[in-house]
């Protein structure tokens, strides 16, 4: 199939303007009218072009109305107060359109792509979305194609000598042009990855949709609301361990921000004041580790949210800042001592604030994610140190920060039948750790989780939960045990964070989620701080996601991490991953095999061979377009199931399989395949059996030359077909032709589609 040049440009312009508008519409940054005006009136430019209508009539109608949109959109930044780059953005759309409309010259179509590409370009200040990134390469492949076809077209235009064999343009020539371009943007990614850039921000460019986000953790508890969040599959941050996994054993408590006061509907955070600390080259000593003591370290990227706090395992001993840069966004917020103000403006984003009850904030502006990284080492001390504790020693160092009576304060109205209920529960328990431990113990197991709760009326909510529903989420078991701790003596706060999460099964990170919003206690006890206790029975918060889910979610990560964020730390980290992939990777207890590596190389190996019957099933065929595609998706498909495979190299090595092998199977063959005289004689007799059932007179002792001119004289249509097969039989009969199996296999395809459209037409001719 031949392109005329001209309508060939045009295509790839308007498929470039399209990207880019495309691009706006991800990025949600344009108004919905807006958006289907300029749609309607890039489907009328296609058709405004001679014959339809003359370039010179609408000459000077151009000009006043880019004065009156320029005059329209500076009204607009000035007196209605409008964003100016969101005018700018408006501008470049005005001028795009007003482009299609005078494509009278080569020069304007170049002009049309130029435009696009600053709108492409402006989008980037409104998403960081990774489907923005797949915009962006097609648009750079086509890119190419587009430069190369101005090019020609001026060409055609300088020399009309040769205007007569430039104007058409070939199918082939343009998928290789596509394959040009596609090699051009791989090593403009492998350049991109040579020089890097300085980060500006994790997960954000301070653009639309950023209020849209919501996490489930809040900062503050009522405890009648409630929202179905065990379902929701958001991540809020993702958390890498940079030394490994910690132990299963080892629950995974994000903790965020703790309450001290319930005034029997909600609790609330009295205690704001603390220290701002400050770093120093970047880290921030949150509280001085023991000389002996292994600390976890936890890489963390948080999406966007509208909290100051600090989420880490606790407790936390120190932190590492985002760079100096993101001093940039950093607030002062509403911490602190008013004296504090001017040190947080001062030291903006390298410092924390940590209160006196142990939450961590980083005062910064909400609207992007960032990096940290925290170093923590969770306690959980045995039941036996823990019943060694003496209470009055606890209680001596909470009044020396005057906390004893902020962790025992209870509602006035609070229902007696609460502390009768704890009294009772704990009678018999010798120590304040059994104490707290039979309480949590009778909420776990007597008592149903769940968010669908029922309408307690006229009582209150803690009532209706202990004396009459008995069923309700996190907050109410969390609020009950500190409530009934508080009621018999013990110290107790409610705190807010996160569970666990999802490790992903593509990449080796833990994906929180907005499901893994949590609450639960925590009592102090002497020598080991305060002690996590958690009455929310286990298995209550069930794990969501699935396949795709972690499939997207890491693609969406990588893209982050290595391409928004690319800067010298992550170009030092992807060398170190090499070096681990040339070294030997350690064995583990079962000698690296398990069901899990058995499967994932099952699969790779069934993609492989797919590969290369699919190769050899292409044999003597152009490479298409769509078969390159298929390629690159089945590469990154089965270098994703390789990479956790405890082999070096083995992601790279899993994803090169499949197009090796399928090149392999179609290219790498020998002698020439001949097609025997017997396979090609089939074909023949197929051909002549239809011709007889055609009505043609054709006797059993005719030869094939006598067929052909019997063919020559018929109505028959397609005849040239069959005459080119007649031939082809001819001269591998009695010339010693040689055939490939790709050209054997046109000929089985001619064959049996000729004989199909006789039939057609044979029945055809019954039935009328």
């Amino acid at each position: 199939m031949n392109w005329n040049l001209t309508d060939a440009h045009k295509i790839c312009t308007y498929a470039l303007v399209g990207i880019a508008f495309a691009a706006l519409l991800v990025a949600n940054a344009t108004h919905p009218l807006a958006n289907g005006v300029f749609l309607l009136l890039g489907l009328v430019s296609w058709f405004w072009e001679p014959p339809r209508i003359r370039w010179e009539q609408y000459a000077g109608l151009w000009l006043p109305l880019t004065v009156g949109v320029l005059i329209a959109l500076a009204g607009a930044v000035v007196v209605l107060r409008a964003n100016p780059l969101d005018a700018s953005l408006y501008l470049l759309l005005y001028l795009t359109l007003a482009k299609l409309f005078q494509r009278e010259r080569p020069e304007d179509y170049n002009q049309a792509m130029a435009l696009s590409f600053l709108v492409l370009a402006a989008t980037t200040v409104y998403t960081s979305d990774m489907l923005f990134g797949l915009l962006f390469a097609l648009y750079v492949i086509l890119g190419v194609v587009n430069f190369t076809l101005y090019h020609l077209r001026v060409q055609v235009r300088e020399y009309p000598k040769a205007a007569s064999q430039s104007r058409l343009f070939s199918t082939r020539a343009l998928v290789t042009l596509v394959w040009v371009g596609l090699a051009t943007f791989i090593l403009s990614v492998g350049l991109f990855f040579l020089f890097p850039r300085i980060g500006l921000g994790f997960f954000g460019r301070g653009g639309a949709g950023q209020q849209e986000i919501s996490q489930g953790f809040e900062e503050q508890v009522n405890v009648g609301d409630h929202g179905r969040l065990n379902q929701d599959t958001r991540v809020v941050m993702r958390v890498e361990f940079p030394e490994g996994r910690p132990p299963l054993i080892m629950p995974l408590y994000w903790r965020g921000v703790s309450f001290d006061r319930y005034d029997g509907k909600s609790w609330l955070r009295t205690r704001l004041d603390g220290q701002l600390r400050v770093a120093q080259d970047q880290v921030v000593e949150v509280r001085q580790p023991a000389a002996n003591l292994s600390l976890i370290r936890q890489d963390i990227y948080l999406e966007p949210s509208p909290h100051l706090v600090l989420f880490a395992l606790n407790p936390l001993y120190r932190v590492r800042l985002p760079e100096t840069v993101q001093g940039l966004r950093v607030q002062v917020g509403t911490l602190g001592e008013t004296q504090q103000r001017a040190q947080i403006i001062r030291y903006r984003g390298r410092s924390l604030y940590v209160t006196r009850t142990g939450d961590v904030y980083y005062n910064y502006v909400g609207d992007v994610g960032y990096q940290y990284t925290a170093w923590s080492r969770p306690i959980f001390p045995s039941a036996n140190d823990l019943r060694r504790v003496d209470m009055a020693q606890t209680m001596q160092q909470l009044a020396q920060v005057g906390l004893k009576d902020v962790y025992l304060q209870l509602p006035k109205d609070l229902n007696p039948r609460i502390r009768e209920l704890a009294v009772t529960l704990t009678r018999n328990a010798p120590t304040v750790f059994d104490k707290v431990e039979t309480i949590r113990a009778y909420l776990s197991r007597n008592f149903t989780y769940t968010t669908d709760l029922p309408d307690p009326g006229e009582e209150p909510i803690l009532d209706a939960f202990l004396f009459t529903h008995r069923r309700g989420h996190c907050e109410y078991f969390a609020t009950a045990m500190a409530v009934m701790l508080r009621s018999i003596g013990i110290p107790a706060r409610l705190v807010n964070g996160y569970l666990g999460g999802r490790w992903n099964a593509y990449d080796r990170y833990l994906a929180v989620q907005a499901a893994n919003a949590h609450s639960w206690v925590e009592v102090p006890f002497a020598g080991y701080g305060w002690v996590t206790f958690d009455p929310t029975p286990p298995g209550a918060l069930p794990q969501v996601g699935n396949w795709w889910s972690d499939l997207l979610d890491a693609l969406r990560f990588r893209w982050n991490k290595y391409v928004l964020e690319y800067d010298l730390d992550t170009q030092m980290e992807g060398v170190k991953q090499v070096q681990s992939w040339l070294q030997p990777r350690p064995k583990s207890a079962d000698g690296g095999w398990n069901a899990q590596t058995a499967w994932r190389a099952g699969a790779v190996l069934v993609l492989t061979l797919a590969g290369g019957v699919w190769g050899y099933n292409r044999r003597g065929r152009w490479l298409r377009l769509g078969e390159g595609a298929g390629l690159v998706a089945l590469t990154g498909v089965t270098a994703w199931i390789a990479q956790p495979l405890p082999w070096p190299w083995s992601s790279a090595l899993g994803g090169i399989a499949p197009p090796l092998a399928f090149f392999l199977a179609r290219y790498l063959q020998g002698e020439p395949a001949k097609a025997s005289v017997p396979l090609v004689s089939r074909l023949y007799l197929q051909l002549r059996q239809a011709l007889v059932e055609q009505g043609l007179t054709i006797s059993a002792d005719m030869g094939p030359l006598a067929v052909r001119q019997v063919v020559q004289v018929s109505d028959l249509p397609d005849r040239d077909i069959a005459l080119q097969v007649i031939n082809t039989y001819m001269d591998v009969r009695f010339g010693e032709r040689s055939l490939s199996r790709g050209e054997l296999h046109t000929y089985q395809h001619h064959v049996r589609r000729l004989i199909q459209q006789w039939r057609t037409r044979q029945r055809q001719k019954v039935l009328h």
